[in-house]
């Protein structure tokens, strides 16, 4: 009975002993499969987040190279983009761009050519890229590079009809992670690691939308959707309002140079060009004017040239007299009137030690972009080619004004109609006696704008101001107000107009101030300006100039 009741003890025991053990196996089982499948989602997550930051950086350094491009020579030219690497992998060439390029061409990431280390994707595979035609250099690409280009490439999303570019903003390039081996791709021959459609998938979506979208195709149109087994590409692309801010702020900052050398030559700044359709805009600045468009005409090959308004004066100490100065034209003639482009003054009686000073006006100064003589430059020669030249009077060889005589300058300042008056003084030395100072008759040389901007319309899309205070004429001081940027005093403010904001329905060139600024900008008599996160009402870029 005892052993009876002990059996049927046991029996439950062991059997809940039994089930304990199959629970625990099922428990550990589980735990073992979510752990299993925990640890792949961070595995994942890291992979994609190494794939998006070897993407980032590729973006990061297109911008770069763009906005570095182009010098004052005029190779290059902001917003260029290197062509894709077709090089074959691992020779020397390898990571540098071909030397040329179709529109929409795709390769592997020049990283040589973009001056940094090859990124690769999370499967260690190297990054490929597609360039939009119309941001190829310009020996490949006639058309212009600036703020109103929208780039020409188009990306779709996942479900193959939504566009994540659109007609006024499609991408100027793309760089794509192309992950694993799909379906027949090869990757083992050098032939095969040139040849794009082994790197790049398609995919095909059914009914009804039954289209093709294929990342390997030129020109596109290119996909960007989710993982399958099918297609694995991961991409980043630049539209051309991500790549407008960088070029924009590089020309702004250069025209903003040849501004505070104006200002170092004449103490103000010039007038602006009240504003019209910059298409037609003549670009001489106008009397008064302290906004508008920037006066560069004589920067972009135009030929109004400031004449002396009469013949200067000149003065001595420490001896010379008898001393005087004419007005000469560009054929170095003696002249009156209003082609008197350059002056001559011929001198007598001096000696060593002399001081002479030469004083006088040349007209709209204040109106454009002109430079202060230069008395240094210039080789010796017996034409007086240099900006400023002395003859010797022992063998009539002309040479600078500064290698005949000591302590040489010359100073300039505009008043309120913008004409400057020019200042030359210098001392002569004891064993050369110079017997002329001549002011090239080529007229007063101008500040040089690097080629690629008339080039490519930069002119049109630049908007200027300054300070009363700071114009021709003025105190050299804000009084009586500043302009503000940004809540801060600015003595003059440039600003980069960006593209139309409603392209293609009123596009550049426009005579309507507010097609090119908005908010606070497209009132600028208030002389408040300011900068604004870009978005569908906004996209201008100001910087200040300061002297």
């Amino acid at each position: 009975m005892s052993l009876r009741f002990q059996k049927q003890h046991k029996y439950p025991s062991q059997q809940g002993a039994a089930l304990m053990v199959m629970l625990v196996i099922m428990v550990i089982g589980t735990a073992a499969f979510l752990v299993s499948a925990l640890s792949k989602v961070p595995a994942t997550l890291q992979n994609d987040q190494k794939t998006l930051v070897s993407l980032t950086q590729a973006k990061e350094a297109l911008l770069a190279y763009a906005a570095s491009q182009g010098d004052i020579t005029g190779t290059g030219r902001p917003g260029d983009l290197p062509c894709p690497d077709t090089n074959t992998p691992g020779t020397a060439n390898d990571g540098i761009e071909a030397g040329s390029c179709v529109a929409g061409a795709i390769g592997r990431l020049p990283w040589r050519t973009l001056g940094i280390p090859e990124l690769l994707d999370a499967d260690g595979e190297p990054l490929w890229y597609a360039i939009s035609g119309d941001f190829r250099r310009d020996s490949l690409n006639g058309n212009p590079i600036n703020s109103d280009l929208t780039g020409t490439l188009n990306v779709y999303g996942s479900d193959g009809t939504t566009l994540l570019t659109n007609a006024s903003d499609m991408a100027a390039a793309i760089v794509f992670a192309p992950g694993k081996i799909v379906g027949s791709q090869l990757r083992s021959s050098s032939t095969d690691k040139t040849n794009k459609s082994n790197y790049l998938d398609s995919y095909t979506f059914p009914s009804p939308i039954s289209v093709t979208l294929n990342n390997a195709t030129t020109n596109g149109p290119f996909l960007s959707a989710e993982k399958t087994d099918t297609f694995n590409d991961k991409l980043i692309f630049i539209k051309a309002s991500q790549l407008r801010p960088a070029i924009e702020t590089r020309v702004a900052r250069e025209l903003a140079k040849l501004f505070n050398s104006y200002y170092l030559s004449w103490n103000s700044f010039p007038f602006a060009v009240q504003f019209t359709d910059p298409s037609n805009a003549t670009f001489i600045g106008n009397t008064n004017t302290t906004y508008g468009l920037p006066p560069y005409e004589n920067m972009l090959g135009g030929t109004n040239t400031p004449t002396w308004s009469a013949a200067p004066t000149i003065s001595f100490s420490n001896g010379g007299s008898g001393s005087t100065c004419t007005l000469r034209n560009a054929s170095n003639s003696s002249c009156t009137g209003s082609n008197c482009v350059g002056a001559r003054c011929t001198l007598s009686n001096l000696q060593a030690g002399s001081t002479l000073q030469i004083t006088g006006t040349l007209n709209s100064i204040g109106l454009g972009f002109w430079r202060l003589y230069d008395p240094t430059v210039g080789a010796s020669n017996s034409s007086c080619t240099q900006e400023v030249c002395a003859r010797n009077s022992s063998n009539s060889t002309y040479y600078a004004a500064s290698n005949l005589l000591d302590n040489v300058s010359i100073t300039g300042s505009l008043n309120s109609t913008g004409n400057a008056t020019i200042t030359f003084r210098g001392t002569v030395r004891s064993n050369i006696i110079p017997n002329r100072i001549q002011f090239n008759t080529g007229g007063i040389p101008a500040f040089t704008l690097p080629s690629w901007f008339n080039a490519n319309n930069w002119q049109e899309l630049l908007y200027y101001a300054t300070s009363a205070g700071y114009a021709p004429g003025g105190n050299h001081s804000c009084a009586p107000s500043c302009l503000m940027l940004d809540n801060h005093a600015a003595s003059a403010v440039l600003i980069a107009t960006s593209g139309s904001l409603d392209f293609p329905n009123n596009p550049h060139p426009s005579g309507t101030l507010s097609d090119y600024l908005e908010s606070n900008n497209a009132s600028p008599a208030l002389g408040i300006f300011k900068n604004k996160p870009a978005s569908n009402s906004f996209n201008d870029k100001a910087i200040s100039i300061a002297p």
